[in-house]
């Protein structure tokens, strides 16, 4: 997947602010600009939300619990569950 920003609403020097949606204590703020987010979108990232999709509708990989599952496998489950977690909550609020 090939995204581009859009030359009328995301000029090259336009620079977003992204609040976080984390409580107040853990809250951050970036800037990330137009041109920056096709960078964020690597193959690696595509392979991790792949990972995390298929363990969502078929559990782990590999036979036995999370213990017997490659740190790595474990390592994405974890932030990509978190992140949908506190995505969930603040979409119910």
């Amino acid at each position: 997947m090939d995204w581009k920003p859009d030359p009328v609403y995301d000029p090259p020097d336009r620079t977003r602010t992204i609040p976080s949606e984390r409580p107040s204590e853990e809250r951050e703020r970036w800037e990330v600009r137009g041109t920056d987010i096709p960078g964020y979108f690597t193959q690696d990232f595509w392979r991790a939300l792949h990972l995390w999709a298929r363990w969502k509708k078929l559990g782990w990989p590999y036979a036995g619990g999370w213990a017997e599952q490659p740190g790595q496998v474990v390592d994405i489950v974890d932030a990509l569950e978190e992140e949908s977690q506190w995505r969930s909550m603040s979409s119910s609020l």
